[in-house]
């Protein structure tokens, strides 16, 4: 824009005093001063004022623009932050820091306890392990355990201490699962020698008592289908372990013999004596259960206390 207006003062003036004054004299001088407007600088002013609009844009664009420049490109990678489309990966932590859920060890215990359709299992649990210790029909572990697995209760937390038998005892067990001992309470069962037991050996073992003066009774399931009373009632100290089957003047022991396979023995305790006297040594199971549902029906009536612990003994040729 100053450019415009030089060539336009310069060249109207020179060119109107020129003629007035004494042409001999001035005009030779003035003839060199007109060769400098003639640099034709005037006239490339005047084509270079239509390219003003070319000319001026890229200058000041180069100048503006280059900060945009810089400006845009960074702008155009902020705009790829879809990145903020990873913020599912937030959530993802959340969940992984959420605390597993509680296991139910309680219900675990009771629901594997019950969970066979024959059998006699006592079951306890704490904060972090359940227990479970009885008999069960041969085949009924894997409801057993099917039971634990749906409640993500791991081995380690386990404790199973479980025979399986073959044999008529259901409706035994049905009887006696009222008066079933938790797993580590009295009494418990301990049999002397390993087991099987062979044709000719003795059959020998210990009954830890309960925490209380009791009576001790000793009922033998057989596979035959019948039950032996082994042991007649009789009281013992609180906590006393009592060694039976032992052979001595006028007892020879309880010898092995067939039908083979598996037995079911039977402890129980109880405040002050359960069956009365004068029971046969052997009877069917029928009438053993018929006696024992009268005696447990009396001793709750009475309020005495009752606890049993079942066994299996095996037996082999």
């Amino acid at each position: 824009t100053p450019a415009v207006p030089q060539p336009a003062p310069v060249t109207t003036p020179a060119l109107t005093p020129a003629a007035p004054q004494p042409a001999p004299v001035t005009t030779p001088a003035l003839t060199p001063a007109a060769p400098q407007p003639a640099p034709v600088t005037t006239p490339a002013l005047t084509p270079a004022a239509p390219q003003p609009a070319p000319v001026t844009t890229p200058a000041l664009t180069p100048a503006a623009p280059q900060p945009a420049p810089v400006t845009t490109p960074a702008l155009t990678p902020a705009a790829p932050q879809p990145a903020p489309i990873a913020t599912p990966a937030p959530p993802s932590p959340q969940f992984a820091a959420l605390p597993a859920p509680r296991l139910d060890f309680r219900a675990a215990a009771s629901e594997a306890a019950a969970a066979p359709a024959c059998g006699l299992i006592a079951a306890a649990d704490g904060p972090d392990w359940l227990s479970l210790r009885g008999v069960l029909r041969q085949g009924s572990e894997a409801a057993l355990r099917r039971a634990l697995a749906a409640r993500d209760i791991p081995a380690a937390a386990q404790r199973l201490a479980l025979q399986s038998f073959d044999g008529p005892y259901c409706p035994a067990l049905d009887l006696l699962r009222p008066v079933l001992a938790a797993p580590e309470a009295a009494p418990q069962v301990r049999v002397t020698g390993a087991q099987p037991l062979r044709a000719g050996q003795l059959l020998r073992f210990d009954v830890t008592m309960p925490d209380w003066p009791a009576h001790l009774y000793v009922a033998y399931l057989m596979k035959s289908g019948e039950v032996a009373h082994l042991v007649p009632s009789a009281q013992h100290a609180a906590g006393a372990t009592v060694r039976l089957g032992e052979p001595r003047a006028g007892f020879p022991g309880w010898e092995v013999s067939e039908p083979f396979g598996t037995d079911l023995l039977v402890a129980i305790v109880s405040e002050g004596p359960l069956l009365g006297p004068g029971r046969p040594l052997i009877e069917t199971q029928d009438a053993f259960r018929q006696a024992m549902a009268t005696a447990l029906a009396q001793a709750q009536r009475d309020r005495r206390r009752v606890l049993i612990r079942p066994y299996v003994i095996e037996t082999t040729p």
